[in-house]
């Protein structure tokens, strides 16, 4: 049963680094989604000709219990596996730092925990950055109500606008910038 354990492993990690179908990013604002894309499919190419074809070129079966070598084998593939996570893990947080606008990130987010994220070590760098991703929401909260506490005896309204009209709408803007923002987060 360990082999087959093994073996999931090996499908698993197929199913991460070079998965059957297509997977792109949505061009968000300012993120360079063919440098994304480039990316991952350069990771998909180290995997099938480095990573597997190391497995492939092993000359007994991996359901052979007589051979130990297996065990030499897959634990190479284990080390290269966790390379291989490791530098997906900063392609996904350099796409994230290149995604400035909080509804951007969480939409690359949700994209990136439900169609790229396989492996434990890839979905707990998502959450991570999730984490990161509601500190952030907190922030622009705290900046939006200290905003409001401070304008609101005299909110930047323009000299055309009637004044009740214009606090009104000011008022809305500020909560439909954080409504638009936590809409996002909650999905």
């Amino acid at each position: 049963t360990h082999r087959c354990k093994d073996l999931l492993e090996v499908c698993d990690a197929r199913e991460q680094f070079a998965p059957p179908q297509q997977r792109s990013f949505p061009n968000a604002n300012n993120l360079t989604h063919h440098d994304v894309d480039e990316r991952l499919l350069a990771m998909k190419d180290v995997f099938f000709s480095g990573v597997m074809q190391r497995l492939r070129n092993v000359r007994h079966s991996a359901l052979d219990m007589s051979s130990v070598k297996w065990h030499d084998e897959f634990a190479a593939f284990k080390t290269q596996l966790k390379q291989l996570e490791t530098k997906l893990c900063e392609i996904l947080e350099h796409a994230l730092d290149k995604t400035l606008q909080l509804t951007s990130r969480v939409e690359l987010l949700s994209l990136l925990y439900s169609r790229i994220a396989r492996r434990d070590g890839v979905r707990r760098k998502v959450e991570a950055c999730a984490a990161q991703t509601y500190a952030l929401f907190a922030g622009e909260l705290q900046f939006v109500k200290h905003q409001f506490d401070t304008q609101r005896q005299r909110p930047p309204i323009g000299r055309e606008s009637p004044k009740s009209f214009g606090c009104v709408r000011w008022a809305a803007s500020l909560l439909y910038r954080l409504e638009s923002i936590f809409g996002s987060l909650t999905l």
